[in-house]
């Protein structure tokens, strides 16, 4: 948009406010748009310089409402450098304090001798803190890896206590077997997936400790009562001295740890 010369002699903010009028706009429309207050655009349009920020603020408004009004934007310029001479035209620094009128920094000084005394003072104190400190620290350390120790070491006898109880718990007794060896029994596993096995007999000689697959078939033979833990036990047919013997009710997670005496 062109100013004509009649409007160059109207004031900054009545061109602004004929062409924002004559391209229908609002003021909320501009301040919207440059993301301004609708009262700076009012200020603007009313030349209210002084409620406005410093010049080098209000300059970067009249050129961006120039820009979206389509306005000459060097005589936008021109028009506010005229209107407004004595503006300060940057930003000015904040007042400084004169060498003269700082503080005597003497006085703010603090005297090193009389630090040197205090930390001398003090020194003794507290490194017989920091050690007692220290001691401490590392007690309840130490204690605490002791309680740590004994906790395990109370839950490992546990553990086996219960093991044990287990194992005096579960006995298969077969008064009715018969067998035509005096001191000898036949035990014979078959598998039908993979099985963990450990037996022992009377004596504690470890007869079997091996992993066997599905369709394997082993027979071992020794003295009873036997030791036996087979896990998973579902997958085992268990024969002693040629009887099939029922698992399930041995059977706890799969698992069984139980004695088997004739």
């Amino acid at each position: 948009m062109e100013l004509s010369a009649t409007s160059a002699k109207l004031t900054l903010g009545v061109k602004l406010k004929q062409a924002r009028e004559h391209q229908g706009l609002t003021v909320d429309d501009v301040a919207s748009t440059l993301k301004l207050l609708p009262r700076i655009i009012d200020d603007l349009e009313a030349d209210k310089i002084e409620a406005l920020p410093q010049a080098v603020f209000v300059k970067g408004y009249v050129r961006l409402y120039g820009e979206l009004l389509q306005l000459p934007i060097n005589e936008l310029m021109l028009d506010f450098e005229q209107q407004y001479p004595n503006q300060p035209s940057s930003i000015q620094p904040p007042e400084m304090l004169s060498n003269r009128e700082l503080p005597d920094a003497k006085h703010y000084q603090p005297k090193l001798g009389q630090w040197s005394e205090d930390l001398k003072a003090k020194s003794p104190h507290s490194s017989w803190l920091s050690y007692v400190f220290g001691l401490v620290l590392l007690v309840a350390m130490l204690v605490g890896v002791w309680q740590s120790m004994h906790f395990r070491a109370a839950d490992s006898d546990a553990v086996q206590l219960k093991q044990a109880e287990q194992t005096a718990n579960n006995v298969i007794n077969l008064p009715n077997v018969t067998t035509s060896r005096a001191t000898t029994d036949i035990l014979q596993l078959s598998f039908s997936g993979d099985t963990q096995v450990f037996i022992k007999d009377a004596n504690g000689t470890e007869l079997a400790n091996a992993m066997h697959k599905n369709g394997d078939t082993i027979t071992v033979q020794g003295e009873s009562p036997f030791a036996i833990e087979l896990s998973p036990a579902s997958t085992v047919l268990f024969t002693f001295n040629e009887k099939n013997i029922d698992l399930k009710p041995y059977i706890v997670n799969d698992k069984v740890n139980f004695r088997l005496s004739r």
